[in-house]
């Protein structure tokens, strides 16, 4: 008989499909990190996908502008290398989200 963290951790559960989402959105999230510029990968953060959207967030309005210009580079992208079926990219700009917190240790 499995034990009870074995069955969560199986695909049709709820805690196994956010997991295999989480895994998705890593292994997106390198293809688009190993794609941008080193001046950008600090400052673009691939947070999400809801339908067939990606959301992105940048640190400024001008990073923001950037990756709006490659937008379509972006989509084939994903589609080819990450496997994602997305037809649009979400961008916002969320700069607390790269402001290193000193109360977490790592």
């Amino acid at each position: 008989m499995p034990a009870i963290g074995e069955h969560l951790l199986q695909p049709a559960t709820p805690a196994g499909e956010l997991l295999a989402k989480a895994a998705s959105l890593a292994a997106a999230e390198r293809v688009l990190q190993h794609a941008l510029p080193a001046a950008l990968t600090a400052r673009v953060r691939l947070v999400n996908q809801h339908e067939k959207c990606l959301v992105i967030c940048v640190d400024t309005a001008a990073t923001l502008t950037l990756l709006r210009f490659r937008q379509a580079e972006l989509l084939e992208l994903m589609r080819r290398k990450a496997g994602i079926d997305c037809n649009g990219i979400e961008l916002s700009v969320n700069p607390l989200l790269f402001v290193a917190n000193p109360n977490i240790s790592g």
